[in-house]
């Protein structure tokens, strides 16, 4: 993991909000492109486990708990 300036951290923000990516929502986007499913984390890839439903639901539940705890609620 290499830490960037912050120029270039918001780089692909900047370049998502002109790119044409008709028929990518939900991408994962990096460095400026689209990223890899299963490529390297550190070179815009990402693990294939975050398009998994039943991952990304228990994470959104323990975030909705920890975010009540944190609130009293």
């Amino acid at each position: 993991f290499a830490f960037k300036p912050v120029e270039a951290g918001a780089a692909t923000q900047v370049w998502a909000s002109v790119a044409d990516l008709a028929g990518s929502n939900g991408a994962y986007l990096a460095d400026c492109g689209l990223g890899e499913a299963g490529g390297n984390p550190n070179h815009a890839g990402f693990e294939t486990f975050l398009l998994d439903d039943d991952v990304t639901d228990r994470l959104w539940s323990a975030s909705e708990e920890l975010v009540a705890q944190a609130l009293g609620a």
